[in-house]
């Protein structure tokens, strides 16, 4: 009973909060993501053999950061 009140408080006071605040709810959520997201890529990058493919792991990086900079944009 106790865990099943919890969530409902929590949901109601989170979607009132988040209106207000939303602009820093989705900074704050968007430095998260990117924070694990870049961290999972320059694990992979320690294991990656060669010049060319650090080389287009880095561009396709950074492509990536392009899009969702541009996906920002117009939303």
């Amino acid at each position: 009973m106790g865990t099943g009140m919890g969530s409902v408080l929590g949901a109601c006071l989170g979607h009132s909060v988040g209106s207000l605040y939303v602009q820093e709810c989705l900074a704050f959520t968007t430095g998260g993501f990117m924070y694990f997201s870049i961290n999972g890529i320059m694990s992979e990058l320690k294991e990656v053999d060669g010049l060319g493919q650090t080389i287009m792991c880095t561009l396709s990086s950074i492509f990536g950061l392009y899009f969702m900079y541009v996906f920002a944009l117009f939303e």
